[in-house]
């Protein structure tokens, strides 16, 4: 869902600018968050955890990743890679937590905790955060049919679509996989923090720790069965 909002998203931002792309991200996540909290249907999971986190996360995520490289002119990469590097950390972070809240404060005061804090964290850095789309001449365009026409981005597609297939289906089994195995839930946490570690990337001259740590996680179901 968070992807299929990437043509809305972008359309706002172009619109109403970044600001306000960010605000409807939160109100969205945090709905999401909070709608999940009284869930007692798996449908009302589908309509919260998936639906409005998901256009959140979308908005979120497209009004703000192309700021980062706005200020920079030299060592853009690395300032990216410094910025990418902290949705890994971040999940890390929730992925411990949330099995700690879980198991103090049950499941539903958990979901009602991450929204506080993601809601609280969101504003705080939406009030920060400024763009430099008009300097800089930033072109939002939501849908460009001729790219495909380019080899390059066709194989760049490919290369995200493989990549995320084997990525995702990873992050969000892993911790369902080690608890059907007879692990516990704190271990199953565990298991998917030490995945999301492959999000922090690091890099010293020709090793490249991000690449290492997704081939382990690789073969992590194998060492689990």
């Amino acid at each position: 869902m968070g992807l299929a909002t990437s043509v809305p998203a972008t359309i706002c931002t172009r619109k109403y600018g970044t600001h306000v792309s960010l605000g409807v991200g939160i109100l969205f996540e945090t709905a999401g968050l909070l709608g999940a909290s009284w869930a007692t249907q798996i449908w009302q999971l589908f309509l919260s955890q998936g639906l409005a986190f998901g256009f959140g996360m979308g908005f979120l995520f497209v009004a703000s990743v192309g700021i980062v490289p706005q200020w920079f002119s030299k060592r853009r990469s690395f300032a990216n890679s410094i910025a990418a590097a902290g949705s890994g950390i971040g999940a890390i972070i929730y992925s411990l937590g949330a099995n700690a809240m879980i198991e103090a404060i049950g499941l539903g005061w958990g979901f009602r905790v991450l929204a506080i804090v993601t809601a609280s964290v969101n504003t705080i850095c939406t009030l920060l955060v400024r763009d430099r789309n008009k300097a800089v001449g930033a072109r939002f365009v939501a849908f460009d049919a001729r790219l495909f026409k380019r080899v390059e981005f066709l194989l760049l597609l490919g290369w995200g679509f493989f990549s995320m297939l084997g990525y995702i289906v990873l992050l969000f089994s892993l911790p369902n996989y080690a608890k059907s195995i007879g692990l516990s839930a704190q271990k199953g946490s565990v298991i998917g923090a030490l995945l999301n570690l492959g999000q922090g990337k690091s890099q010293h001259r020709r090793c490249n720790v991000h690449v290492l740590i997704r081939l382990r996680a690789w073969k992590t179901p194998c060492w689990l069965f």
